[in-house]
């Protein structure tokens, strides 16, 4: 990090450090979905988060990139119970 008259500067290989990280944990966490779910989604689910976080790193920063991240980890959780329930619902 460089710093600079107008406060903290960070790199563009730091940005993409940070969102690959984030891509990367994300895509881990993709494995609470169904099977079928990542499947049918999980490439092109990965593809919006990671240019999610780059726009929000863009726009506000890091703290816009962890404020993405911990909102997609809501959504993600949110996502794998409503699959999950679906799957139920079709197994009756």
């Amino acid at each position: 990090m460089e710093r600079t008259s107008s406060g903290p500067r960070w790199s563009a290989s730091g940005a993409e450090r940070g969102i690959e990280r984030a891509t990367h944990v994300y895509a881990l966490l993709m494995h609470l979905c169904p099977r079928v779910f990542r499947e049918e989604h999980g490439v092109e689910v990965a593809q919006v988060f990671r240019q999610l976080c780059r726009d929000a790193w863009a726009e506000r920063g890091a703290w816009g990139a962890l404020t993405c991240f911990v909102a997609a980890l809501g959504d993600l959780a949110t996502g794998a119970l409503a699959e999950y329930l679906a799957l139920v619902e079709g197994a009756w």
